[in-house]
């Protein structure tokens, strides 16, 4: 399976996430995977598409949404477990060691976590985007102590460039217990 080319837009305007949805679907063949308000006011538009749809519809997304546009991105091979992480609850029960970034903003986050996914053996637990936390955002990763610690590295240089960084945290020996507290938290 090819891994998807994925744009997101994050607006500081409800009005003007709408408005660019339908701006960026007549645009390009784009398939919309997420596009509802999240906390503080903010709209999470996510998008994907081959690669020139993706590109064109998000140049049409970011001119559309303009001085409201707050963070965003396009990922050409974007990690499939970021997706699949969206949609489910989490299935990782076999804890090592976890890292944890949270960013002030939701398309950030996935940069990171993307980055993170690429640089080191590591797995994705949970991402939290947007909703009932003031529109900030967090992942959370499983691996080996020295893993977790390259991937939230790589991850926090991300966070840091686009100045969103709130915390980065590593458990070196999270106890089994806490995955209660890794429920579903956002639905495709």
């Amino acid at each position: 399976m090819n891994k998807p080319c994925v744009g997101l837009i994050e607006f500081a305007s409800i009005a003007k996430g709408i408005e660019t949805v339908d701006a960026l679907l007549k645009k390009a063949v784009v398939r919309i995977l997420i596009a509802q308000t999240i906390s503080s006011g903010k709209y999470l538009v996510m998008f994907d598409g081959e690669v020139e749809d993706v590109k064109s519809s998000f140049a049409e997304g970011l001119r559309i949404g303009a001085q409201s546009v707050l963070d965003s991105f396009v990922i050409p091979n974007m990690s499939l477990s970021i997706i699949e992480t969206l949609k489910s609850k989490p299935s990782v029960y076999d804890l090592s060691a976890i890292g944890i970034l949270e960013t002030t903003t939701c398309a950030t986050c996935i940069e990171a976590v993307d980055s993170a996914l690429k640089i080191a053996s590591v797995e994705l637990v949970k991402i939290h985007l947007g909703k009932g936390i003031a529109g900030n955002a967090y992942f959370i990763i499983n691996g080996e102590v020295g893993d977790v610690e390259t991937a939230i590295l790589a991850a926090t240089k991300i966070a840091k460039r686009k100045n969103t960084l709130i915390e980065k945290v590593i458990i070196p020996q999270v106890t089994p217990e806490i995955v209660q507290a890794f429920r579903p938290t956002f639905q495709l």
